[in-house]
């Protein structure tokens, strides 16, 4: 297996909860929000430059959209966040229940955003996943779901990888890219040999996984074929929650990370890796 050692993104805002990482190679710009300050920031590696947004709400996750704008799932309500004007939009309010909170999304190469919730104590399966398609229509597609995380696909879009990191595994289900739909649990990737849990996951175009494990340390790189880990990044901090490729090549993967109670973490941090990513999903409404 291959060790990887990122470096920290020089002038990117520091999180508390850093989280969603979304790479628009469009602007060549690196989005991604801190849940608990209720910011997005943005950085552009070419430029340097740094943006960050104050929020009215806190976001947990991002989409890119067609016309620039930001989908933002906020507590339970999905909302356009305009980055130039800083208009935040609220466009659809989700009966999730009073108890559950909006976790991880992604956008599948067709334009579906999905998206998942969370109990709000990390405790009971009272969380889902869903599917948000065009005029903002919402479909449950499961139920029974503790901490709904990582979302990809492989890249022919015929399988689906899905964590609920309490269950330190990557599920796998077919998936269908004109319906949108998955179909059953055709195998699950276990994880919990591995330090801390499974959190947010991006794809590489050779189909491998890249899973950060919170409280872990590490990214781990999967090869889903053989369930067995090829690469491990190694990061000088324990809370590692998601990354995503980047960079004019699409070679550099972005890690954010969380502070813990003594506040170790927090930064981005970035490598160049073997393999590449694809341009983010867009999401159309």
């Amino acid at each position: 297996m291959i060790t990887l050692k990122p470096a920290v993104v020089r002038g990117a805002p520091r999180s508390l909860l850093g989280e969603g990482p979304v790479w628009d190679h469009v602007s060549g710009t690196l989005y991604w929000v801190d849940i608990d300050s209720a910011m997005l920031h943005a950085y552009s590696p070419g430029s340097s430059n740094v943006g960050s947004f104050s929020l009215e709400e806190s976001a947990s996750c991002i989409a890119l959209c067609a016309d620039g704008r930001l989908l933002l799932a906020l507590r339970n309500t999905l909302a356009l966040f305009n980055p130039r004007n800083h208009e935040l939009e609220r466009v659809k309010a989700v009966e999730i229940g009073d108890q559950a909170k909006f976790n991880d999304g992604k956008c599948d190469v067709v334009g579906r955003f999905w998206v998942g919730t969370m109990d709000i104590e990390e405790e009971r399966p009272i969380g889902a996943l869903y599917v948000v398609e065009a005029g903002f229509r919402v479909r449950r597609i499961l139920g029974g779901v503790t901490v709904s995380n990582g979302i990809g696909w492989s890249p022919d879009y015929t399988r689906m990888y899905y964590v609920d990191s309490p269950t330190r595994r990557v599920s796998v289900f077919g998936y269908d890219r004109e319906r949108g739909e998955i179909s059953g649990l055709l195998r699950s990737i276990d994880l919990s040999s591995q330090p801390g849990v499974p959190d947010g996951l991006t794809v590489d175009s050779e189909g491998g996984l890249w899973v950060a494990l919170w409280e872990g340390s590490s990214v781990l790189r999967i090869d889903p074929a053989s369930s067995e880990a090829t690469a491990r990044v190694e990061l000088p901090v324990p809370r590692v929650t998601s990354c995503t490729f980047g960079g004019e090549n699409l070679d550099t993967l972005y890690i954010t990370t969380a502070q813990n109670k003594q506040g170790v973490g927090g930064e981005v941090y970035t490598i160049k890796t073997h393999t590449h990513g694809s341009p983010t999903n867009v999401f159309k409404p």
